[in-house]
């Protein structure tokens, strides 16, 4: 997908405001902490109904994909090296 269009699609999703008010170290630990957040109700999934879980799973992967593109574009770093 060419960058453009990867900016346009996160712009749908998340006001413009945001992505130009865009903190580079606050965005990493949002992202981070999202991802921890995932991994912990994947690891619970057995105590809750499993459609719940995976509408809120895949809400939260959907806003974590989102701020990813954010920030690999701000930031001018490839899918690759975000957790270098």
């Amino acid at each position: 997908m060419l960058k453009e269009e990867a900016v346009r699609q996160v712009r749908m999703n998340i006001s413009p405001e945001y992505f130009e008010t865009f903190d580079p170290d606050k965005q990493l630990a949002v992202i981070n902490k999202l991802h921890s957040t995932i991994f912990h109700l994947k690891a619970s999934e057995e105590h809750f109904p499993p459609k719940h879980m995976d509408a809120l799973i895949d809400f939260l992967e959907g806003r974590v994909n989102d701020l990813q593109v954010i920030y690999n574009i701000k930031t001018n770093k490839k899918l690759d090296e975000f957790f270098k």
